[in-house]
This record gives structure tokens, C-alpha cells and sequence, in this order.
């Protein structure tokens, strides 16, 4: 998914739109990052929610809150550390790229969980360590990732569940204004043809999200390597001879989706079937 920066009212109810708004911008890989650290293929997408922050200001009642703008970002960094430049994360074009965002999601990290990770001033961490096969002795790991959080909202953000490809936040509905908690899931699911690839991964995902649904609004963010081309995501029921009753069903009357990425892979299948079945 690569949605470029959107704001949401306090009305926000999640869906999942792959890749959907990237024809908005015009230029395709004009979220990629400068060259210090740029790779093939970084991507980064910014999310933006109108919440409740504490202003750090102080009256007769304490410390007071007023509205501001929550932001996750989520980034696939493909290597925490470079040869040529080291720690990505000491970068200043990074940190000014990660600036005042409340979740930061990095995916790809290749980090082993061994060493320093450059968590920004302020910001507490979380996790996922990279994985190896048994036997593979050259070569570098697979996955990996890293979240950090702002540290002033530690009590408003639970670590509810890791995986081997995955973490679950809840996020209080306090800070972000919606009617009910968000459950945020970061994500890594590598492409068909990597050996580190699970057939299982998307019905694992599913699964997930049924179960978390129920507690409230649920979030993916992170990269699947799903390429959904033009193809909708949503089911339509409209002259579908094939669903008995279907006038009867509600379905959410959403625009056709554009991208630059005309290309369908077996991920993007995948999360589109998993988009439709929610």
C-alpha cells in the first residue's frame, strides 16, 4: 500500500484502499527518500488522524490537551545499516524525515536485535528481530522490525501481540477521537519468490483481523510486496447473477481506484481478496 499523506475526521472509519490514492501525486516514487540512504524501491507512507495530544502547557487543572494531528509512518528501510553510511537511523535527512510522528513502523530492518538501533530521543521501542533459515550460513536476514513510539503516549498505546511477521498495537480511542480503540497491525510479508515466503501468511492476516475486529477499529500498516494494479477491492453485487439477494447487501460505493502499477502479483491478489472479505 502506498497512500500518499490523508487526514481523517474524527468520524474515521478504517478500510483498507491498496494503493488507491498514489495517482494523486505526480511523480510515482516521489515518496522515496534522499540518495545518503535511498535504496531501490524505499518506500514510506504517512498516515494522518485527528486526535487529542498533551500540549505541555499547564493550568489550574494540570497539564491540558488540545487537537492535533496523530501521524504513523510506515517504512521499509531495507537494512537498518548501510556499508557506505552505517546507522541509517544517525542520519539527519532520517530524523528530519521521521520529525514529530507519533508511531514510526519500520519494516526490513534486517536487524538481528544485537546492537544500538538509533531510537530518536523521546521515542520508547519495540521488536521484531530478522529471521535466518536453519542451514544458511551466507547471505543476509529477512524481515525484521522496528516501532518506535513517542514516549509521552506510553499509556496510551498497549503491545497486545507479536509474530514472526507481525506486531498488534491498541492505540486508546482518546488520543485519536474515533468511537472505539484502533487496533494497529505492522507488517512484513516478503514477495512469492523469496524462501523466507509463507503460502499461509494472508489467511494468518485474516484470521488476525477477525479476531482484533471485534474489539474495535482495526489498522494494517507495512508492506506486503502487493502490487493490485487497477483491480477493485471492494465487492461489487451490482448485475452479479451469481450472489442470491445480493441487492440486499450493503456494499460501500467507493471510486475506481487508479495506479501507476497497472501489475497484479499473487500478494496483491491476496490482500484484495482479503479486502473484499472484510
Amino acid at each position: 500500500m502506498h497512500p500518499t499523506p490523508a487526514k481523517r475526521a474524527s468520524t474515521w472509519k478504517p478500510h483498507i484502499r491498496p494503493g488507491s490514492e498514489r495517482a494523486n501525486s505526480p511523480n510515482p516514487h516521489s515518496h522515496t527518500r534522499p540518495s545518503q540512504w535511498h535504496v531501490p524501491d524505499a518506500q514510506q507512507a504517512l498516515l494522518t488522524l485527528t486526535g487529542l495530544r498533551p500540549n505541555h502547557t499547564t493550568n489550574n487543572i494540570g497539564h491540558s490537551m488540545e487537537q492535533k494531528a496523530f501521524t504513523i509512518s510506515s517504512w521499509n528501510i531495507q537494512g537498518l545499516r548501510s556499508s557506505a553510511f552505517g546507522l541509517k537511523s544517525r542520519n539527519p535527512d532520517f530524523t528530519k524525515e521521521i520529525g514529530n510522528t507519533d508511531i514510526v513502523i519500520l519494516q526490513e530492518t534486517w536487524y538481528r536485535g544485537d546492537g544500538p538501533t538509533g531510537c530518536p530521543l523521546g521515542y520508547r521501542e519495540l521488536v521484531v528481530p530478522s529471521t535466518k533459515l536453519p542451514g544458511v550460513k551466507q547471505g543476509r536476514d529477512s524481515g525484521g522490525m522496528l516501532i518506535w513510539y513517542r514516549a509521552d503516549l506510553t499509556h496510551s498505546i498497549k503491545l497486545i501481540k507479536t509474530g514472526t511477521f507481525y506486531i498488534w498495537l491498541e492505540i486508546q480511542k482518546e488520543i485519536i477521537l474515533t468511537e472505539k480503540n484502533v487496533l494497529l497491525c505492522a507488517t512484513y510479508i516478503p514477495p512469492l519468490e523469496s524462501p523466507y515466503f509463507n503460502e499461509d501468511s494472508f489467511s494468518i492476516l485474516e484470521g488476525e483481523i477477525n479476531h482484533f475486529q471485534a474489539q474495535g477499529h482495526v489498522l494494517v500498516c507495512g508492506d506486503l510486496n502487493a502490487r493490485t494494479g487497477q483491480e477493485p477491492d471492494t465487492l461489487s453485487t451490482q448485475g452479479d447473477k451469481h450472489l442470491p439477494g445480493g441487492d440486499s447487501i450493503p456494499s460501500h460505493i467507493c471510486p475506481p481506484r487508479h495506479n501507476y502499477d497497472n501489475i497484479t502479483n499473487k500478494n496483491g491478489s491476496q490482500l484484495l481478496q482479503l479486502c473484499r472479505t472484510l
